[in-house]
Protein backbone atom coordinates (compact mmCIF):
# COMPACT_ATOMS: atom_id res chain seq x y z
CA UNK A 1 0.00 0.00 0.00
CA UNK A 2 1.37 3.52 -1.23
CA UNK A 3 2.71 5.92 2.15
CA UNK A 4 0.33 8.23 2.57
CA UNK A 5 1.31 12.00 2.17
CA UNK A 6 0.92 14.28 5.15
CA UNK A 7 -1.36 16.76 3.17
CA UNK A 8 -3.85 13.75 2.82
CA UNK A 9 -3.25 11.89 7.05
CA UNK A 10 -6.62 13.31 8.13
CA UNK A 11 -8.82 13.23 4.63
CA UNK A 12 -12.26 11.36 5.27
CA UNK A 13 -14.06 8.95 2.48
CA UNK A 14 -14.73 11.03 -0.82
CA UNK A 15 -18.00 12.02 -0.44
CA UNK A 16 -19.22 12.13 -4.31
CA UNK A 17 -17.80 15.75 -4.81
CA UNK A 18 -16.39 16.48 -8.58
CA UNK A 19 -17.00 20.15 -8.31
CA UNK A 20 -12.77 20.79 -8.96
CA UNK A 21 -12.91 17.94 -12.00
CA UNK A 22 -12.95 21.32 -14.27
CA UNK A 23 -10.39 21.99 -16.72
CA UNK A 24 -9.36 26.14 -16.31
CA UNK A 25 -6.78 28.20 -18.01
CA UNK A 26 -3.52 27.23 -17.14
CA UNK A 27 -2.67 30.17 -15.35
CA UNK A 28 -2.39 31.59 -11.99
CA UNK A 29 -5.45 33.87 -11.98
CA UNK A 30 -7.68 30.87 -12.25
CA UNK A 31 -6.22 28.77 -8.50
CA UNK A 32 -7.41 29.74 -5.28
CA UNK A 33 -6.06 28.88 -2.28
CA UNK A 34 -9.31 27.03 -1.54
CA UNK A 35 -9.07 24.31 -4.03
CA UNK A 36 -7.12 21.74 -5.22
CA UNK A 37 -5.45 22.02 -8.60
CA UNK A 38 -3.62 19.27 -11.57
CA UNK A 39 -1.09 20.38 -13.74
CA UNK A 40 -0.19 17.44 -16.49
CA UNK A 41 3.16 18.46 -17.95
CA UNK A 42 5.15 15.76 -20.50
CA UNK A 43 5.24 12.87 -17.67
CA UNK A 44 4.77 14.95 -14.47
CA UNK A 45 1.37 15.05 -13.20
CA UNK A 46 1.54 17.71 -10.59
CA UNK A 47 -0.99 18.31 -8.01
CA UNK A 48 -0.78 21.53 -5.98
CA UNK A 49 -3.09 21.53 -2.85
CA UNK A 50 -4.28 24.87 -1.42
CA UNK A 51 -3.80 25.44 1.86
CA UNK A 52 -7.55 26.18 3.04
CA UNK A 53 -9.19 23.06 0.68
CA UNK A 54 -11.06 20.32 1.93
CA UNK A 55 -9.95 17.12 3.27
CA UNK A 56 -12.20 15.60 0.76
CA UNK A 57 -10.96 17.50 -2.22
CA UNK A 58 -7.30 16.59 -0.96
CA UNK A 59 -8.14 12.98 -1.37
CA UNK A 60 -10.26 13.43 -5.00
CA UNK A 61 -7.18 15.40 -6.21
CA UNK A 62 -4.86 12.80 -5.88
CA UNK A 63 -7.39 10.09 -6.74
CA UNK A 64 -7.58 11.86 -10.22
CA UNK A 65 -4.20 12.10 -10.46
CA UNK A 66 -3.45 8.83 -9.89
CA UNK A 67 -5.88 7.88 -12.93
CA UNK A 68 -4.52 10.84 -15.16
CA UNK A 69 -0.88 8.58 -14.71
CA UNK A 70 -2.35 5.33 -15.09
CA UNK A 71 -4.57 6.03 -18.19
CA UNK A 72 -3.05 8.67 -19.61
CA UNK A 73 0.35 7.82 -19.40
CA UNK A 74 0.04 4.10 -19.00
CA UNK A 75 1.53 4.11 -15.40
CA UNK A 76 4.55 5.81 -16.33
CA UNK A 77 3.73 9.39 -15.11
CA UNK A 78 5.10 10.76 -11.80
CA UNK A 79 3.13 12.42 -9.19
CA UNK A 80 3.93 15.14 -6.92
CA UNK A 81 2.08 17.14 -4.24
CA UNK A 82 2.91 21.13 -3.50
CA UNK A 83 1.04 21.62 -0.43
CA UNK A 84 1.92 23.94 2.79
CA UNK A 85 4.72 20.39 3.56
CA UNK A 86 6.63 21.33 0.41
CA UNK A 87 9.55 22.94 -0.04
CA UNK A 88 10.32 25.66 -1.81
CA UNK A 89 11.98 24.61 -4.46
CA UNK A 90 9.17 22.10 -5.62
CA UNK A 91 6.41 25.14 -4.96
CA UNK A 92 8.91 27.14 -7.95
CA UNK A 93 8.67 24.34 -9.93
CA UNK A 94 5.28 23.92 -10.17
CA UNK A 95 5.12 27.69 -11.36
CA UNK A 96 7.27 27.34 -13.36
CA UNK A 97 5.60 24.60 -14.91
CA UNK A 98 2.47 26.37 -14.68
CA UNK A 99 3.94 29.64 -16.61
CA UNK A 100 3.00 32.59 -14.52
CA UNK A 101 2.96 33.53 -10.64
CA UNK A 102 4.17 32.35 -7.59
CA UNK A 103 2.87 30.93 -4.13
CA UNK A 104 2.04 34.60 -3.20
CA UNK A 105 -0.08 35.21 -6.59
CA UNK A 106 -2.51 32.38 -5.53
CA UNK A 107 -6.10 34.12 -4.67
CA UNK A 108 -7.31 33.23 -1.75
CA UNK A 109 -10.36 30.95 -0.94
CA UNK A 110 -13.25 33.12 -0.88
CA UNK A 111 -12.01 34.46 -4.75
CA UNK A 112 -13.36 30.81 -5.79
CA UNK A 113 -16.64 31.19 -5.02
CA UNK A 114 -19.18 28.41 -3.39
CA UNK A 115 -18.22 25.32 -4.78
CA UNK A 116 -21.64 23.55 -5.72
CA UNK A 117 -22.72 26.90 -7.81
CA UNK A 118 -19.47 26.36 -9.54
CA UNK A 119 -20.60 22.62 -10.16
CA UNK A 120 -24.06 23.38 -11.66
CA UNK A 121 -22.69 26.35 -13.65
CA UNK A 122 -19.89 24.24 -14.92
CA UNK A 123 -22.61 21.21 -15.79
CA UNK A 124 -24.45 23.55 -18.04
CA UNK A 125 -21.77 24.60 -20.49
CA UNK A 126 -20.90 21.25 -21.35
CA UNK A 127 -21.86 20.40 -24.63
CA UNK A 128 -21.77 17.13 -27.02
CA UNK A 129 -22.45 17.56 -30.93
CA UNK A 130 -22.60 14.96 -33.35
CA UNK A 131 -20.62 15.40 -36.65
CA UNK A 132 -22.08 13.08 -39.56
CA UNK A 133 -23.06 13.10 -43.40
CA UNK A 134 -25.47 10.06 -42.87
CA UNK A 135 -28.30 12.60 -44.85
CA UNK A 136 -25.74 12.99 -47.55
CA UNK A 137 -24.71 16.31 -46.53
CA UNK A 138 -21.98 17.20 -43.28
CA UNK A 139 -24.29 18.58 -40.22
CA UNK A 140 -23.51 19.31 -36.62
CA UNK A 141 -26.35 18.53 -34.34
CA UNK A 142 -26.38 19.33 -30.88
CA UNK A 143 -27.35 16.39 -28.34
CA UNK A 144 -29.09 16.74 -25.16
CA UNK A 145 -27.68 16.09 -22.12
CA UNK A 146 -27.28 13.96 -20.02
CA UNK A 147 -24.37 11.91 -21.48
CA UNK A 148 -23.40 8.63 -21.24
CA UNK A 149 -20.97 6.95 -23.20
CA UNK A 150 -23.22 5.00 -25.53
CA UNK A 151 -24.17 8.49 -27.31
CA UNK A 152 -20.84 7.90 -29.06
CA UNK A 153 -21.35 5.91 -32.30
CA UNK A 154 -18.30 4.67 -33.63
CA UNK A 155 -19.41 5.49 -37.26
CA UNK A 156 -19.58 8.92 -36.63
CA UNK A 157 -17.55 12.27 -35.47
CA UNK A 158 -18.40 14.39 -32.14
CA UNK A 159 -17.71 17.70 -30.87
CA UNK A 160 -17.50 17.93 -27.06
CA UNK A 161 -17.28 21.42 -25.67
CA UNK A 162 -16.08 21.75 -22.27
CA UNK A 163 -16.01 26.10 -22.28
CA UNK A 164 -12.16 25.38 -20.97
CA UNK A 165 -11.57 22.61 -24.14
CA UNK A 166 -12.92 21.44 -27.28
CA UNK A 167 -12.44 17.96 -28.14
CA UNK A 168 -12.85 16.46 -31.31
CA UNK A 169 -13.83 12.50 -30.99
CA UNK A 170 -12.83 10.25 -34.08
CA UNK A 171 -14.96 7.33 -33.99
CA UNK A 172 -13.50 4.19 -35.12
CA UNK A 173 -15.56 3.62 -38.25
CA UNK A 174 -16.40 7.03 -39.31
CA UNK A 175 -15.98 7.66 -42.69
CA UNK A 176 -12.76 9.48 -44.47
CA UNK A 177 -15.01 12.30 -45.09
CA UNK A 178 -16.05 12.84 -41.49
CA UNK A 179 -12.74 12.06 -39.75
CA UNK A 180 -11.51 14.54 -42.65
CA UNK A 181 -13.96 17.48 -41.96
CA UNK A 182 -13.99 17.13 -38.09
CA UNK A 183 -11.08 18.78 -37.04
CA UNK A 184 -12.42 22.18 -39.38
CA UNK A 185 -15.73 22.12 -38.18
CA UNK A 186 -14.07 22.25 -34.59
CA UNK A 187 -12.34 25.00 -35.33
CA UNK A 188 -15.20 26.89 -36.81
CA UNK A 189 -17.40 25.91 -34.16
CA UNK A 190 -14.52 27.43 -31.71
CA UNK A 191 -14.62 30.66 -33.30
CA UNK A 192 -18.53 31.24 -33.87
CA UNK A 193 -18.93 30.36 -30.08
CA UNK A 194 -16.14 33.28 -29.31
CA UNK A 195 -14.26 31.16 -26.54
CA UNK A 196 -11.18 32.50 -25.26
CA UNK A 197 -7.89 32.80 -26.76
CA UNK A 198 -6.29 30.28 -24.84
CA UNK A 199 -8.49 27.07 -25.44
CA UNK A 200 -7.19 24.61 -27.10
CA UNK A 201 -8.54 21.64 -29.52
CA UNK A 202 -7.61 18.21 -28.98
CA UNK A 203 -8.39 15.08 -31.18
CA UNK A 204 -9.53 11.83 -29.34
CA UNK A 205 -9.25 9.02 -30.64
CA UNK A 206 -12.18 5.79 -30.03
CA UNK A 207 -10.36 3.18 -27.43
CA UNK A 208 -7.59 5.90 -26.18
CA UNK A 209 -10.02 8.83 -24.68
CA UNK A 210 -7.96 10.21 -22.07
CA UNK A 211 -9.34 11.39 -18.38
CA UNK A 212 -9.90 14.57 -18.77
CA UNK A 213 -12.76 13.55 -21.88
CA UNK A 214 -14.66 10.65 -19.93
CA UNK A 215 -15.12 12.50 -16.62
CA UNK A 216 -17.99 14.33 -18.49
CA UNK A 217 -19.87 11.53 -19.25
CA UNK A 218 -22.06 9.87 -16.29
CA UNK A 219 -21.24 6.05 -16.64
CA UNK A 220 -17.56 6.31 -17.65
CA UNK A 221 -15.10 6.22 -15.06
Amino acid sequence: MPEVHPAFANSGKQAGIEIWRVEVEASVSSMNKGDCFILDVDHEILVYVGDSSKSVERMKAITVANQIRDQDHNGRGNIEIIDPYSNEGDVNKFFTALGSGDQDSVSDAEEGGDDEDFERGESKEVCLSEISDSSGSLKIKKLDAPYTKDLLDTKECYILDTSASIYVWVGRHSNGREKAEAMKKAHQYLEANNHPSWVHISKVVEGAEPTAFKQHFQDWN
